[in-house]
């Protein structure tokens, strides 16, 4: 099974060719109606409405435009929402001419769903947490953490987090960081 669904439109945004992963997807086999996507309409992730006639894939083939990693909405006929990755170039002759174009599409929906509940467990915690980025810098404070430090998020977030230490545990906690 392949991880990502693949599709490529003429230049008239009818598409042509896809994979197995499409039908896994959208739940249903492209069709003669279906004109740029799949979707039954893509929203973007500021709440933006993108009509197909209008979206990335028909941009690709009227200009051009490429889109790397573009996070949206997709809703699906059956009113099912998903939330993509899409990649998008658009597919030249040897001329430099658009004679169609071709999307990658990665589902997003459950890893999205789980960031959100790792969120809230986090934001909820009865305890301190603290996370921190590979350099050491801290990347975000749950509420708990601010009340134990006795500090505002803008004083610590992007902080080194071995300022907040007590001395006397400095070089065990560098050590235990250093293993990481």
């Amino acid at each position: 099974r392949s991880p990502v669904a693949v599709y490529v439109c003429n230049l008239e945004g009818r598409i042509t060719n896809y994979n197995t992963r499409i039908r896994e997807l959208w739940g249903r086999d492209p069709d003669e109606h279906d004109r740029f996507c799949v979707s039954a309409k893509v929203i973007l992730t500021d709440g933006t409405f993108a009509p197909n006639s209008y979206g990335p894939m028909a941009m690709a083939l009227r200009d051009g435009t490429s889109f790397r990693d573009l996070d949206v909405y997709a809703r699906r006929r059956d009113g099912g929402i998903g939330r993509v990755i899409v990649n998008i170039d658009a597919i030249r002759d040897e001329n430099g001419d658009i004679i169609g174009a071709i999307n990658v599409v990665q589902d997003i929906t459950m890893l999205h769903e789980t960031q959100e509940i790792f969120a809230t467990i986090i934001e909820q915690a009865a305890i301190g947490i603290v996370l921190v980025n590979g350099d050491g810098s801290i990347r975000d404070v749950n509420p708990f953490a601010f009340q134990m430090l006795g500090y505002n998020r803008e004083e610590v977030i992007g902080r080194d987090f071995r300022d907040f230490g007590h001395p006397d545990d400095l070089s065990a906690t560098a050590a235990g960081f250093a293993s990481l």
